[in-house]
């Protein structure tokens, strides 16, 4: 009995099997973006504290530098910017320029140098204050470290929340697909026992609901990506102001990301605007958990009437 012949022997409850697995498909891409995203934005939210190194008045510009080159050596810095005490003056002026005798009472010469910072990781400032202050030449360290330590436990506890939620919806799709499957092989057990009379083998039998499974794998995932498309259009574009899909799926990975795809942004996986890379890795992985999760069900679901 061929895939194909299964089909039409059954029609509807096919396409009962055909619609939970395109539903359900849809529903672990969205979670899928949603794990992807909220890890993905959380990381940026720890990246965004500030640490500020002051250095004594006296200190030359080139043992700054070199104390700027020992931080970047660590690896553990993602930003860091000099400011001269030139710039450190320009904007003082700047934020009084209102007030004529404070601009008059400051020189360049009071106001220390500095660099400041952004961490990979935000557990990571704690560790850059501490090898900071073994510098002879700094004067004083400043980051919100009770800031930090809200944002680290906040930033895990989402990320803990929403994997744990993505698993769930997985396992909870894996199970109502297999016992549907179960469901529709069961009113073919007739034809299986006179098969199996017949002298044919277990994988004979096999074969037919596997590549049937195959094929509701491929067919209801493909249908559930561009409805996830299209979801997601109406979103992004609302976000971004976008008014065409070519201003949302930007082809130009160059382009800043605002939310990369597990911090791969600098390769073009970018989620927001979503780029091509992140689009076809979505779909790929779609593809292969659909196909697989049709191919295994069916198969253990037939397996279930062969002795």
């Amino acid at each position: 009995m061929s895939m194909y012949q299964l089909i039409r022997r059954s029609p509807y409850q096919s396409l009962a099997t055909f619609i939970i697995l395109t539903l359900t498909s849809f529903m672990i891409l969205l979670f899928f973006w949603l794990t992807a995203f909220s890890y993905s934005a959380s990381k940026d939210i720890e990246t965004k504290p500030l640490l500020f190194a002051f250095f004594q008045t006296t200190i030359p510009e080139q043992n700054i530098l070199e104390v700027k080159r020992k931080l970047e050596a660590t690896g553990m810095v993602k930003e860091m910017k000099y400011v001269s005490q030139d710039e450190a003056l320009d904007f003082y002026r700047k934020a009084n320029a209102d007030d004529e005798l404070l601009l008059e009472l400051v020189t360049k010469d009071i106001l220390p140098a500095s660099l400041e910072m952004r961490a990979h990781k935000a557990e990571d400032l704690g560790k850059l204050e501490a090898l900071i202050k073994q510098e002879s030449s700094i004067e004083s360290v400043q980051y919100a470290k009770e800031d930090v330590r809200r944002i680290v436990a906040a930033t895990a506890t989402w990320r803990q929340v929403t994997f744990i939620f993505f698993i769930v919806m997985l396992l909870v799709t894996l199970l109502v697909l297999i016992t549907t499957t179960a469901l529709k092989i069961a009113m073919r057990r007739d034809e299986i026992n006179l098969l199996q009379l017949l002298g044919a083998t277990n994988w004979y039998i096999r074969a037919p609901y596997v590549k049937e499974g195959l094929l509701y794998g491929l067919v209801s995932g493909s249908l559930a990506f561009v409805i996830g498309i299209g979801v997601m259009y109406q979103y992004v574009s609302k976000l971004l102001l976008a008014t065409s899909i070519k201003d949302v799926f930007q082809l130009n990975t160059s382009q800043e990301s605002l939310v990369s795809f597990f911090n791969l942004g600098h390769y073009g996986f970018s989620m927001v605007p979503p780029s091509i890379p992140f689009l076809l890795v979505s779909y790929a992985l779609l593809l292969v958990f659909t196909s697989c999760v049709g191919m295994i069900g069916n198969y253990f679901a037939a397996s279930k009437y062969i002795s």
